[in-house]
């Protein structure tokens, strides 16, 4: 489960110059959900006028509310104690780096009712 936080906490923290476009998010932007960059950005945006520092909580399994049972683990991000955003992931051990081990394949508010996209659709699945 480090591979999966540490995946995520590269995609939250801002870069070292502030701006929420750069770093690796911009790297992993092209594998990522359709949408999911820009829930990234924001997230990434608001953190930078917290003192708090975001905290990634991840779980194995899929969510039952959420998913459909395709992912490993799912990783919500909170933020002052509140869940901001969850990402459905699938982990693989058989890559050399992150971004060959970690898959987001979906995402969810936790606090809002659940929508989750699927790589290549834009449809909602509840």
């Amino acid at each position: 489960m480090s591979d999966i936080r540490s995946f995520v906490e590269l995609l939250v923290q801002p870069a070292a110059d502030g701006d929420p476009d750069t770093g690796a998010l911009s790297a992993a932007e092209p594998l990522l959900p359709p949408g999911l960059g820009g829930s990234l950005r924001m997230l990434r945006s608001d953190l930078l006028g917290h003192d708090e520092q975001a905290v990634v909580d991840v779980r194995p399994g899929d969510n039952d509310r959420y998913g459909d049972g395709t992912a490993t683990h799912t990783a919500v991000i909170m933020v002052e104690g509140r869940g901001r955003l969850g990402l459905r992931i699938v982990h693989e051990d058989n890559g050399r780096t992150l971004l060959e081990k970690v898959r987001v394949i979906g995402y969810f508010v936790p606090e809002e009712e659940p929508e989750v996209r699927r790589i290549g659709t834009d449809r909602a699945v509840a």
